[in-house]
């Protein structure tokens, strides 16, 4: 059995009042709504950000841009025939690499600036792009 199937089960040793059934309903309850929680706490966090920050319009406007392109790159990519799989997946590792260049010129200054940190980010998400 993998990780997941395991039962998840409290030790009797924590002395919870009543016993562990309860809480071992709500861990089964967490476990069957993965995937629900997920968007909820996601869409909560979003929400969260957008009334506790003043974000400008023109990073809202790059936001969705951003978005939009991972969409229409997911459904470009998923409804490729098998025949031009490999064409497509040459040219992406190429995009990658051009991305590592482009993230190690970003290199330069203080270590705890985000542009550092994305730079960071890009050149180590690319690499495993590549080496894959």
């Amino acid at each position: 059995p993998s990780v997941g199937d395991a039962p998840h089960t409290l030790p009797a040793a924590l002395g919870l009042p009543g016993g562990s059934a309860g809480v071992n309903e709500v861990l089964k309850w967490l476990t069957e709504h993965q995937d629900e929680l997920a968007v909820g706490v996601g869409g909560a966090v979003i929400i969260g950000l957008g009334f506790g920050f003043d974000i400008p319009e023109q990073e809202v406007t790059n936001l969705g841009h951003f978005v939009l392109s991972l969409l229409i790159g997911h459904f470009t990519v998923a409804s490729v025939t098998p025949a031009l799989h490999t064409p497509l997946i040459a040219v992406t590792n190429a995009i990658s690499g051009i991305i590592v260049i482009g993230g190690m010129l970003q290199l330069s200054g203080p270590l705890l600036s985000a542009r550092v940190a994305c730079a960071l980010a890009a050149v180590f998400l690319s690499s495993i792009n590549i080496a894959r």
